[in-house]
């Protein structure tokens, strides 16, 4: 049975050594016959980790001189980006969309001097990455498939991974193994790619941990960690990829109601206060106002967004409603007479999390860019601006007398800001992974 150490990291958390967890197991009945690293010190190929990165696709574009690349240009955590010549096919469906970074799509970036597999050459055949021209473009780095970083025989195509696919993997070699948090472009890629497998011998007396979770739960016995199966709860209401939002009666657990306006993946949906309205937002750039008792067409959609909508808050009595997404822009709108009021800009990345304060003066954005942004809602002035994140925010919130705001961090944290003196005055740092949600009592 070949078990990854990411895997069981799902379920448990492993502070200890690859080989202190593979001997662990194995005193404890569970033999590990091997362990294959992949990426990591003691691989066949080790990812450098000074020269194989993350890195963050910001735009794909025609090569000037030849029909089978394309010019892709990333972001490695440097100044500048980097241009990229490459004949990726799962590139192409990107040319001519502009700006992608509201699409948070990442890949693994090798620069010069890489040692790599050849993906053209049969079987694994290691070679030095060199910079030279391609087709009159000077080229010293590249992105990379599977098969060049040893990770499978895949060749057809690079490896795109979207920002909710993201997670730190090797712990290990982190700077920080007890606070795993989002990769950011320029990442070594041994830190959010790099794994190890163990191979546990399958004996007749260890029925109970032939599987991932039964290796995670033997783990949490051993070491004494919190053992977190999966969760089968049931949302209110919840959004689908494919453009279907369901509602289910909690008290029977019965489907009451399906709705959907297309085919865009559902990203965020709220409900008006009461059981009667609720709000979507979706990929196609669109907000959707609903009538629950009616399943087929939307009351209302609002256009103005230029990308993928992510975030949504409603004003107190549902007077206003607040969109935000990947165009890095927050909208307000009058659900009264249906119209735009405003647009507030600022934000370097795009919109996570929307809260407005309890007496509706205050709006509040979050963003992959780690800042929090607050302006009033009467008008565009920004009131306050909020820094203290290592990486992306992934929701705010408003304390119920709107004097203090909550945020959740993909750095571990979640951090407590006093509006009026415009400074934190608490950071929660219990979690041991990425915080995805925070919210006040009532």
């Amino acid at each position: 049975m070949r078990v990854p150490l990411s895997w069981l990291r799902d379920y448990v958390d492993i502070d200890l050594t690859i080989d202190e967890a593979a001997e662990l197991l194995t005193n404890a009945g569970l033999e590990v016959e091997s362990i294959t690293r992949i990426g990591l010190p003691g691989a066949e190929l080790e990812w450098d980790r000074e020269r194989v990165v993350l890195g963050r696709v910001l735009r794909v574009e025609p090569h000037p001189d030849a029909d089978r690349l394309v010019l892709a240009t990333v972001d490695y955590g440097a100044a500048e980006p980097k241009t990229v010549v490459t004949g990726a096919p799962n590139l192409f469906p990107y040319l001519g969309r502009g700006d992608l970074s509201g699409e948070a799509l990442y890949s693994p970036l090798a620069m010069e001097g890489a040692t790599l597999y050849d993906g053209h050459k049969d079987g694994r055949v290691k070679a030095k990455l060199k910079g030279r021209p391609l087709r009159g473009i000077y080229n010293d780095a590249m992105l990379c498939s599977e098969k060049e970083l040893g990770i499978s025989d895949e060749h057809e195509g690079i490896i795109l991974i979207t920002h909710d696919e993201l997670r730190m993997t090797n712990e290990e070699s982190s700077p920080a193994p007890l606070l795993p948090r989002s990769p950011v472009p320029g990442t070594p890629l041994q830190d959010v790619l790099g794994d190890a497998v163990l191979e546990i011998a399958i004996l007749p007396n260890t029925a109970r941990a032939t599987s991932i979770l039964g290796v995670a739960r033997e783990l949490a016995a051993l070491t004494g960690a919190e053992f977190r199966p999966p969760s089968y709860d049931v949302d209110d209401a919840a959004g689908h990829a494919g453009g279907q939002v369901a509602m289910w009666d909690t008290a029977t657990a019965r489907k009451r109601a399906a709705y959907r306006r297309n085919e865009a993946d559902v990203w965020s949906l709220a409900f008006a206060g009461d059981d009667t309205h609720f709000i979507t937002a979706t990929h196609d750039w669109k907000v959707a106002l609903w009538n629950t008792a009616e399943e087929s067409t939307p009351l209302h959609v609002f256009d103005g967004h230029e990308n993928a909508v992510r975030a949504l808050a409603f004003a107190p009595g549902a007077a206003l409603l607040a969109s935000g997404g990947a165009d890095k822009t927050v909208k307000l709108w009058n659900l009264s007479t249906l119209d735009l009021v405003r647009t507030y800009r600022g934000p370097r990345d795009f919109i996570t999390s929307i809260a407005i304060s309890p007496d509706g003066k205050l709006i509040a954005a979050a963003s992959l860019d780690g800042d929090i942004r607050i302006w009033s809602t009467s008008s565009r002035s920004q009131r306050r601006r909020f820094a203290g994140h290592q990486g992306a925010i992934n929701q705010v919130s408003f304390a119920p007398d709107g004097r203090h705001l909550a945020s959740a961090g993909s750095d571990g944290t979640v951090r407590v800001w006093d509006i009026s003196r415009r400074r934190a005055i608490r950071a929660y740092t219990g979690h041991r992974g990425e915080v995805k949600a925070v919210e006040y009592s009532p």
